[in-house]
């Protein structure tokens, strides 16, 4: 069975939850989309799911290893199927100890004394990783309001690299609104609890988030529009499916600012709460002069990648500059995996005009407004690279995967299943100046209703004068 199935098998396994209701202070929060952002991480990664779902047409009786797992197989098998609990001492633990009272106990020992020590101007701020701070970095300098950031633990706080002027740990809560008894969602429960509680105290403008697929920024959201505080979402990557993750589902966010129509299109039949601005991508400039340069974008091993196939568009680089001395090819490392992960030996570059491209060397976008050509498997930068008239090409290894938009069918670019009918098609089109003009143009009409029509620093301005009018009229 294929990876990419298992991920739509899990995917059904969070569409089909109920609706989970929980009251709190005489308010009503539906948990299911928060449920949904918390548990798709653990469910992908839970090899005896996966095990259940490669043997689940011999077998009766599974052993499962988590109990979340369990709990979700129950609820959609247990007529039909036979599941048992490992016994483990991480089962134990969450037993024991994964209850509103122990969470509490846990973020009481590394909380932040606060106390109304900021003027009424300042907003909310959630980001999970130290990318979507450099992604906002540009825009939260030039608000007229102070941005305090939400942090989880103070380990969290030293991953972003965050002081603890601007940004607050979320603070514990009175221990007789906890509950002792094992809540599968009791960390939800207490972050609900526990953002009111820093909502009430701190009062915010608004809250902003980053991506908008965590569990925190979507309880964020809801406590934010029971307490009349608008909240924002910025996107951060595009999503090349038809249907988007599950994450970025039944989103409360007031508002998301995306890169234009082709993303907002994606994202609104399943948000009917939010409202979408097109107000691009602050990030995108201007195109540079192109040189001959084919760019090879790299990834971590995910469903639609492993480590053949990356070997794979390794040697076609590799390959292709062997055969082409007049074009630079580029392959460039992801940030969160390295090339030399993909061999057991270190890699020697006989070939000039073969360059390896480190992350932190040299941004994205620099990269990809130079390059005539980008290559990949499921890289959103894919998707990026026609805003810079980079003609994209897919190397679709697994078929299960279609790649939104298509770029083959809608004339913009290249995808193939084989990875010598790639070399061949790439050859080709390196070779005709009109080919790659005709797919140029393409590109050029397409990029319409794709992309908002400005971006960079018309869309920072854009951007920062929509947060300092909402705060004003707040």
């Amino acid at each position: 069975m294929k990876k990419s199935n298992f991920k739509n098998f899990v995917y059904k396994l969070l569409i089909n939850t109920k609706d989970n209701f929980f009251f709190y202070r005489n308010i009503k929060y539906n948990l299911k989309s928060i449920i949904q952002k918390k548990d798709w991480p653990k469910l992908i990664n839970d090899k005896s799911l996966l095990n259940y779902f490669i043997d689940s047409r011999f077998k009766n009786f599974h052993l499962i290893e988590n109990k979340l797992t369990k709990s979700y197989l129950d609820e959609n098998y247990r007529n039909i199927k036979n599941f048992k609990l490992k016994l483990s001492f991480r089962n134990i633990f969450e037993l024991i100890f994964l209850s509103q009272f122990f969470i509490n106990i846990l973020y009481f020992i590394q909380k932040d004394f606060f106390k109304k020590k900021y003027s009424r101007k300042y907003f909310f701020c959630f980001v999970n990783k130290k990318q979507h701070i450099n992604h906002i970095n540009k825009i939260i300098k030039k608000i007229n309001y102070k941005c305090i950031f939400i942090v989880r633990t103070i380990n969290h706080r030293k991953e972003l690299n965050l002081k603890k002027h601007n940004s607050i740990i979320l603070p514990s809560i009175n221990i007789f609104d906890t509950s002792i008894v094992f809540d599968q969602n009791a960390v939800i429960k207490f972050y609900i609890k526990s953002i009111s509680k820093l909502i009430k105290n701190l009062k915010p403008k608004f809250i902003l988030t980053v991506e908008g697929d965590h569990p925190i920024a979507e309880t964020l959201a809801q406590v934010a529009k029971n307490h009349n505080i608008k909240s924002i979402c910025l996107q951060w990557g595009v999503f090349p499916k038809k249907i988007p993750k599950i994450s970025l589902m039944n989103m409360s966010y007031d508002y998301y600012i995306s890169w234009g129509p082709l993303f907002s299109q994606i994202l609104k039949p399943y948000n009917s709460k939010t409202k979408f601005l097109e107000l691009g991508n602050i990030h995108f400039f201007k195109r540079k002069k192109k040189i001959n340069k084919v760019l090879f974008i790299m990834q971590p091993i995910d469903y639609y990648s492993n480590k053949s196939s990356l070997k794979a568009l390794f040697m076609l680089a590799l390959n292709l500059s062997k055969k082409l001395n007049k074009w630079k090819f580029v392959v460039r490392e992801h940030p969160e995996f390295n090339i030399q992960n993909l061999f057991n030996h270190q890699i020697s570059l006989k070939n000039k005009n073969l360059i390896i491209e480190k992350a932190h060397e040299k941004s994205i976008h620099d990269s990809l407004s130079e390059s005539k050509i980008t290559v990949g498997i499921w890289s959103s930068s894919l998707l990026e690279s026609l805003y810079y008239h980079a003609i994209p090409c897919v190397l679709r290894f697994n078929n299960s995967f279609k790649y939104y938009p298509d770029f083959k069918k809608e004339g913009m670019g290249l995808i193939e299943n084989n990875i010598k009918k790639m070399e061949l098609q790439i050859i080709k089109l390196i070779r005709s100046k009109k080919k790659l003009d005709n797919l140029n143009k393409k590109i050029n009409s397409k990029n319409k209703i794709i992309f908002s029509k400005k971006n960079g620093i018309h869309s920072k301005n854009q951007i920062i004068n929509f947060f300092n009018k909402l705060g004003k009229n707040l």
